[in-house]
């Protein structure tokens, strides 16, 4: 996760971070689905994208709207500063669910660019997992914790683990790093297979 130092982030304090949040998390999910309909309100009625036309688009509904809106009055607040990136290791929402993948980012040739388009394009394997039952299942499980998802890069991710996180691995090198790291952190160890299975039988409760 890439974040600039921004004033914003100075006004708003510790908060927690969650990646993937608009799959694991119904609030973060909520607000995209809500911004999204006010796009397309908006889109349908002709309308610019203003607060008083939020308001007219969401009027005769049954709650009230109040709309903080950010344009170039107040960019200079949340533009960065700096090119320093923080590290979000404190600030991620745990319990963390972290997937271990053997080469996530090797091609997997043959798989179409759309439905529309009659062509075949290079598609990453990473691509390719976030449309399959194991990648669901993750976010079912991440939710249910109320922790964040992510996928995990030994490069960039090792020191973001704590105690309470799961590690969840496909393929056997990812199978052998998320065991090297239960010997040092108290961390749940699964396999795609056995997290599906978990999530069906919890919601089979």
């Amino acid at each position: 996760m890439r974040i600039e130092l921004c004033i914003c982030l100075e006004w708003c304090g510790r908060r927690d971070s969650l990646p993937h949040g608009d799959e694991c998390n119904a609030f973060v999910s909520c607000a995209d689905i809500l911004a999204f309909l006010t796009d397309a309100k908006l889109y349908t009625q002709r309308l610019k994208l203003m607060p008083q036309n939020i308001d007219k688009v969401w009027s005769g509904y049954g709650f009230d709207t109040t709309c903080r809106f950010l344009d170039d009055h107040i960019l200079s607040k949340y533009s960065w500063y700096s090119d320093q990136l923080i590290d979000t290791s404190d600030y991620l929402a745990r319990p963390m669910t972290f997937l271990l993948v053997d080469e996530l980012e090797k091609l997997v040739i043959g798989m179409p660019a759309s439905i529309e388009e009659d062509q075949q394009r290079p598609t990453r394997f990473r691509d390719a997992l976030m449309k399959m039952d194991p990648y669901v299942a993750a976010t079912k499980y991440a939710l249910s914790k109320g922790g964040g998802l992510q996928f995990f890069s030994a490069r960039l991710d090792t020191q973001k683990i704590r105690d309470g996180d799961t590690l969840i691995y496909i393929g056997t090198e990812s199978k052998k790093a998320a065991e090297a790291y239960s010997h040092m952190l108290d961390v749940d160890v699964l396999s795609a297979k056995e997290l599906r299975k978990r999530v069906t039988e919890e919601k089979q409760v």
